[in-house]
């Protein structure tokens, strides 16, 4: 839909006019940044708005009837958010006692780097599959497993009675319980790609640092704390960095697992993009294949200016 409505309407041709011209208006708005005379933050306001009057040029503005009113978007996108939050910290915080551990001077620490290297080796949609038997609600491993343990016992007397049935939660046939069992999926599948990283920055650390600071009287959580996350740093950025824009692009977990449900619970923006691919709305895919793009570039951003800002 092209701007305006009537005699008001805009031609195709004006409107590529401006919107080049807005485009443009973005090389001399980066060079004040190079030359020190803006700064980045203040850059990256106003791209983001030139992007914006740009697309609203274009007839993607928030009105009714529009793109920006399509709820299928706004659910995928903030699905897509919520697990970004949920894998990107969960493998963090799984990846990094895995990494200390697999550093550790033991005989056996080549089975740990092993079961490190396992998970990240494996097909993504093969892993999907296998969490998808585990999580069954009638024959699964899970349900089995806290059955003995009487924990479904437990969970009844908490969770909402559409939750769990007789033989234990509906993993993936209700909304929260599929998003707990897809993220669970992911953290163990992307914790080993964390872990690798953050090994390759804890054996870059001088050993001699560790010395110094055992005779200056520091306790291993201070040793932990005062020279290890420091100059494990770059590592950690390079961690986060890869894990969140392959979060962002989240698919075949999800996908395998509940083909994006239950209803449209776990679709995901790179699921959106495959289902309206697959309706032959190849126009609108392109639109959210570009949005993605945005999202992960402004996220690689903001990782970037965190690794070279100076404490």
């Amino acid at each position: 839909m092209l701007w305006g409505r009537g005699d008001m309407a805009w031609s195709l041709e004006r409107l590529w006019v401006w919107r080049a011209l807005l485009l443009a208006a973005l090389l001399p708005l980066w060079y004040a940044v190079r030359r020190r005379a803006l700064k980045p933050g203040l850059a990256l306001f106003w791209t983001a708005l030139l992007l914006l009057v740009a697309g609203w040029l274009m007839g993607y503005h928030p009105a009714e009837g529009t793109r920006w009113g399509d709820p299928r978007f706004w659910n995928s996108f903030s699905i897509t958010l919520l697990l970004i939050a949920v894998t990107v910290s969960g493998a963090f915080l799984v990846g990094l006692p895995l990494a200390l551990l697999a550093n550790v001077r033991h005989p056996l620490k080549w089975l740990v780097r092993l079961g490190l290297l396992l998970p990240w080796a494996m097909p993504r949609v093969f892993s999907g599959l296998a969490f998808a038997w585990l999580f069954q609600s009638d024959y699964g491993v899970v349900n089995d497993l806290l059955g003995r343990l009487g924990v479904n016992d437990l969970l009844r007397a908490v969770l909402p009675a559409q939750w769990i049935g007789e033989r234990g939660v509906f993993w993936l046939a209700r909304d929260v319980p599929a998003i707990v069992a897809v993220s669970v999926a992911i953290v163990w599948k992307t914790s080993s790609f964390v872990g690798l990283i953050l090994l390759a920055g804890l054996q870059s650390i001088d050993e001699s640092l560790y010395e110094a600071a055992r005779i200056d009287g520091a306790n291993a959580w201070q040793r932990f704390w005062r020279v290890t996350l420091p100059l494990l740093r770059p590592a950690i950025m390079v961690a986060l960095i890869f894990r969140t824009l392959t979060a962002v692009q989240t698919f075949d977990e999800p996908f395998a697992m509940t083909g994006g449900g239950p209803g449209r619970t776990l679709e995901t923006l790179g699921i959106y993009i495959y289902k309206t691919v697959n309706g032959l709305d190849i126009g609108y895919a392109a639109a959210l294949a570009v949005a993605l793009f945005f999202v992960s570039t402004l996220i690689t951003v903001f990782y970037l200016r965190w690794i070279y800002t100076d404490d």
